[in-house]
């Protein structure tokens, strides 16, 4: 882990010995302080405060203190949560309406210590059909409805809970890859299957579907504001709750039918590296460079949980040009990626989208001068476009959504 800063190879080490209760040495030098940071830019405090206490760590007593209040209510917001959930699937149940939960509680069974993976909000798949219908039966329980321009969900909330009615899984090129990977989410709701935690029954989708849900969901977040250790852990415990055998013969097909087969293995690859997966699980991946995994691990760093290292995200808006596989132009892949920045910042673009245009200027000139200025750490220009270049490699060596005709 040479090519790695201390700091991360401290909260790597804390997060394996809560995963796998391996337990490494943490390096000599680090700062308590920057790890704290980190862990919650990565949605591993949990995780990280776990497994520290396993290794006995020397903890500053101000930063056990707050890691400890993060957990505990951590906790407390999945036992909403779950609470919330399982309100929300009687309903629907009730009315006959078919639903899958996605992400979330669906992950969290994998790990060994469910209640660790703190759950962000409640992810649920029904038929399009049936959205409206849905949509009453919440608004009619106390539910608030979030006017939001989303492409595949709806957002509705209360205290101490959120909830998505999804009717497609996802956003989608409109690519070979991206096509397949449509018809087969499809099929999410035919094979449902039935799972619980800690006494919450819920439907999930079955192996190979769930295989491409998380998949899915990566892909969106990482070519778009980042994704975190979290989501990373995620799919290491997956594959560690799969049947090799099986994986090997449904899933990896379907994956590479999809164009998310490299994606997958560069993940697994990186799981096996710096989260501890055992290797076992990733003979399905010796193509993999070791140097790819670790680009992918530097990719989390830098993105973080839903984009949470790198407010602006600006990072990353010269190197989208192949992230998603969608055959665009590289100005045409910047603006779009401005445009999500400026979604996410100032909601006034989502509602005025004339304003975009001035947005598309803005965004960058704030970016350079806040850096100029000491507001944020100082890049110049050559090296953020050499960056591009190596993360535009990187996509591109993913393979995104990219079949074989």
């Amino acid at each position: 882990m040479n090519s790695l800063s201390t700091e991360q190879q401290a909260l790597l080490v804390l997060v394996r010995q809560s995963l796998w209760g391996e337990s490494s040495p943490m390096p000599d030098r680090f700062d308590w302080a920057a790890v704290d940071a980190m862990a919650k830019q990565q949605g591993v405090v949990a995780i990280a405060y776990d497994g520290a206490i396993a290794l006995k760590a020397e903890l500053p007593p101000e930063i056990r203190q707050k890691w400890n209040q993060r957990t505990m209510a951590g906790l407390m917001r999945n036992q909403r949560l779950l609470s919330a959930q399982d309100q929300v699937l009687g309903w629907l149940e009730q009315a006959q309406i078919p639903a899958v939960i996605l992400k979330g509680s669906s992950v969290s069974r994998y790990y060994p210590q469910p209640d660790l993976r703190v759950l962000g909000d409640i992810d649920i798949l029904i038929p399009r059909e049936r959205v409206d219908q849905a949509k009453d039966i919440l608004l009619n329980n106390g539910y608030t409805f979030h006017e939001a321009d989303h492409e595949f969900h709806l957002g509705f909330s209360k205290p101490g809970a959120y909830v998505e009615i999804h009717y497609d899984v996802t956003t989608l090129p409109n690519s070979r890859g991206g096509n397949i990977a449509r018809e087969e989410t499809v099929r999410f709701l035919e094979e449902r299957e039935n799972d619980c935690i800690a006494g919450h029954g819920f439907p999930v989708l079955p192996n190979r579907y769930q295989a491409l849900s998380l998949l899915l969901h990566m892909v969106r977040h990482m070519t778009g504001g980042g994704i975190g250790l979290r989501q990373l852990c995620d799919w290491a415990m997956y594959v560690a709750n799969t049947d090799q055998e099986i994986f090997v013969q449904t899933t990896v097909p379907m994956l590479e039918r999809c164009g998310l087969l490299r994606y997958a293995q560069v993940a697994t690859k990186a799981c096996v590296h710096w989260l501890g997966l055992p290797e076992q699980y990733a003979l399905w991946c010796k193509n993999i460079k070791n140097e790819h995994a670790l680009t992918f691990l530097d990719d989390i760093f830098r993105g973080g949980n839903m984009g949470n290292a790198d407010a602006e995200k600006m990072g990353r808006v010269l190197s989208r040009s192949n992230a998603s596989g969608e055959n665009k132009g590289y100005i045409r892949m910047i603006l779009a990626s401005l445009t999500e920045i400026a979604f996410h910042h100032f909601p006034v673009a989502r509602k005025y989208k004339i304003l975009l245009p001035f947005f598309w200027l803005y965004l960058p000139a704030r970016y350079w001068i806040r850096s100029l200025f000491g507001l944020r750490e100082k890049r110049s220009i050559t090296a953020a476009v050499k960056k591009a270049r190596t993360q535009k490699d990187f996509y591109s060596m993913l393979e995104i959504f990219t079949t074989d005709e």
